[in-house]
C-alpha cells in the first residue's frame, strides 16, 4: 500500500507537488519569462519518474534534486529547440533569446548538479543528453527508412534522459516504461496540435515519410486521411507496448498504475474519436 501523510496525499503525490513548486522557484526569472516561451512541466512525466526512484528506496532529498536537475536540462533542450532557421518567421532576435534561455536553464542545471556533486549522476544526465542531441540531427536530417526507425528516433529525443535516471536507481524493469510513456505523450501532444494548426514537425515528417515530396506534387484529402490513420494505429501500437511494459514491472503500487493506465484510456480515447471522424 502507498504511505499516506495526514493531509491525504501520498508520498509520490507529495514530492511530485514539491519537485514542480521548486522548479517553478528556480526558473521564476521575470525577463526570461518576457521574452521566450516558459516551458511548463508536464505533471505526468515527474510524477512517474518520482514513482521509479521511490520505488528503489531513494529518500526525498535525493529525488527531489536529482529529479529538479533532470527537469531543468530536459527544459534547457526543449528551449533550444525554439529556435527556428526560417528568418522570415523568426527574427534573429527571437533566435539569440532562445538560445539565451537556454543557456539560462542549463546554468541552473550546473549549479544544481554542482550542489549535488554526484559524479555518477552527471555522467549518465551528460550521455543522455548526448543522446537526444544527437537523435535530434537525426530526425532533422530524416535519418531514417521506415515507420520503426521514424519511433526510435523520436523514442531516444524524448526519453534519453529520463532512461538515465532509471539506470543511476538500478531500474531495468522502468526503462522500457519511461520510454513508451513518454514517447506516447509526444505523439498525442503533436497529433493534438496537428489538429487545431496543421502545425506538427513530427507529423508533417511523417506525412513526408508516407508520401515523398519528390514523389508526388501535393497530398490528396485520401492521403491525408491516410495520414492520420497510420499516426493513429502508430499511437495504438505505442500504447500496447506500455501495457505490456507496466506488466513487467514488478511491486508497483496502486497509485501509480492507476496512474498510467488513466493516461492510457485517456489517449485511447482521443485515438479513436480522430479515426471515427476520418
Amino acid at each position: 500500500m502507498v504511505e499516506m501523510k495526514g493531509d491525504g496525499m501520498s508520498v509520490i503525490h507529495q514530492l511530485t507537488t514539491k519537485i514542480i513548486e521548486q522548479y517553478k522557484d528556480k526558473t521564476n526569472h521575470p525577463y526570461v519569462q518576457s521574452v521566450i516561451y516558459h516551458p511548463t512541466l508536464q505533471e505526468e512525466k515527474v510524477y512517474i519518474l518520482t514513482a521509479c526512484m521511490h520505488a528503489k528506496g531513494l529518500n526525498e532529498y535525493e529525488i527531489k534534486n536529482k529529479l529538479l536537475a533532470t527537469m531543468l536540462i530536459q527544459s534547457a533542450l526543449d528551449v533550444h529547440d525554439l529556435v527556428e532557421n526560417d528568418e522570415v518567421h523568426q527574427p534573429l532576435i527571437a533566435k539569440q533569446m532562445a538560445v539565451l534561455a537556454g543557456d539560462y536553464y542549463s546554468g541552473l542545471y550546473y549549479k544544481v548538479l554542482a550542489d549535488e556533486n554526484d559524479i555518477s549522476f552527471i555522467q549518465l544526465l551528460a550521455k543522455g543528453t548526448q543522446e537526444v542531441n544527437e537523435n535530434k540531427i537525426r530526425f532533422t536530417q530524416k535519418d531514417y527508412s521506415n515507420e520503426d526507425g521514424f519511433l526510435k528516433i523520436l523514442e531516444n529525443i524524448e526519453a534519453s534522459i529520463a532512461k538515465s535516471v532509471c539506470h543511476f536507481v538500478n531500474a531495468p524493469q522502468w526503462v522500457s516504461l519511461v520510454s513508451y510513456f513518454f514517447l506516447l505523450l509526444r505523439l498525442i501532444s503533436e497529433k493534438k496540435c496537428w489538429k487545431e494548426s496543421k502545425k506538427s514537425q513530427v507529423v508533417s515528417n511523417f506525412r513526408e515519410l508516407l508520401f515523398p515530396r519528390n514523389q508526388t506534387n501535393g497530398i490528396t484529402k485520401d492521403q491525408e486521411r491516410f495520414v492520420l490513420n497510420q499516426f493513429n494505429q502508430m499511437i495504438s501500437e505505442v500504447q500496447q507496448k506500455l501495457e505490456d511494459s507496466i506488466n513487467q514491472v514488478s511491486n508497483m503500487e496502486e497509485e501509480v498504475l492507476q496512474k498510467m493506465y488513466s493516461v492510457i484510456r485517456q489517449h485511447k480515447g482521443v485515438a479513436i474519436s480522430v479515426v471515427e471522424e476520418g
